[in-house]
């Protein structure tokens, strides 16, 4: 059960080693600028292997659960699906049912971990694999394994495929091994959590410190920027960087050599990629060629 690229590694591992009986994913809907209906990348693979897929917007009718009881599986997999399982689904499978959690749990538990983790600076992150149950991401663990350290220094993109890559292959060693594994209760005091992000998440302001803001510029950078209103012009900032010297300017402008920065409670941020509402995304001296303080 899966929606998004991020359990796509988990379901071509799972369909070399295993029997998939079926595959459940969101329906299609419409994406792109013709707004064409489109599969899930987890729908498309399944077409391509003569996978049966299902595609409910609810897990919680007795049509659906009836359905799923059918099939008889042995356990359910779920990466990023987006639909709750109720408890009557989580009691079909004779192993369980066991997600694939983009962070260490018990942090960030809910929708968004690895945006979370990167928001907050986290220099530590990873994947659990968790056996599921009524709670949000509260299961006991059955196994966690560590990103590179060198790796959350990358983008978003990179970080969120590394991320899926390791999960996809925590699940297999977990799956070899499952009879053998004893699961471990989340100690439930140290948990964080991860909510759906919001266009509030990714906006910045002169109050935050240079750290906070580049965070934000590190999350978003490779979609939406950090974003920030200048004389009502919105505009998004896709990477950055500290700036080498004492800095204090008290608006978005241009240093003596040059430079295009973003104003902190600490300093100043060198904005290295930046967009204009409507237009591409330029490098600062391609901007600062064509934009008037």
């Amino acid at each position: 059960m899966g929606s998004s690229t991020f359990g796509l590694p988990a379901v071509k591992a799972l369909f070399k080693k295993h029997n998939i009986i079926s595959i459940y994913t969101k329906a299609e809907k419409p994406a792109g600028r013709g707004m064409q209906s489109q599969k899930t990348p987890i729908h498309e693979f399944a077409i391509e292997h003569s996978i049966p897929v299902y595609t409910p917007t609810t897990l919680k009718t007795d049509t659906e659960i009836n359905t799923l009881k059918k099939q008889k599986p042995d356990v359910i997999i779920v990466a990023a699906y987006g639909l709750i399982l109720p408890q009557a689904i989580l009691d079909i499978p004779t192993l369980g049912c066991i997600n694939i959690h983009g962070s260490l749990l018990p942090h960030w538990r809910g929708a968004a971990p690895i945006h979370h983790a990167l928001l907050a600076g986290d220099t530590v992150m990873g994947v659990t694999i968790m056996q599921m149950d009524a709670g949000m991401d509260t299961g006991p663990i059955l196994a966690k394994t560590e990103l590179p350290k060198s790796t959350i220094l990358q983008s978003f993109n990179f970080i969120h495929d590394a991320m899926a890559e390791l999960g996809a292959n925590t699940l297999v060693h977990v799956l070899d091994h499952l009879k053998s594994i004893t699961p471990k209760e989340q100690d439930d005091s140290q948990a964080t959590y991860a909510p759906k992000i919001t266009k509030e998440d990714t906006l910045i302001n002169s109050n935050m410190t240079v750290q906070k803001i580049l965070n934000v510029v590190h999350t978003f950078g490779d979609s939406t920027g950090a974003r920030f209103e200048h004389n009502k012009n919105l505009f998004s900032i896709h990477s950055a960087q500290s700036l080498d010297y004492t800095c204090t300017a008290t608006s978005f402008s241009k240093t003596t050599d040059n430079k295009l920065i973003y104003p902190s409670s600490d300093g100043c941020i060198e904005i290295l990629t930046i967009q204009r509402s409507g237009k591409r995304i330029v490098t600062a001296k391609e901007f600062l060629n064509g934009f008037r303080f």
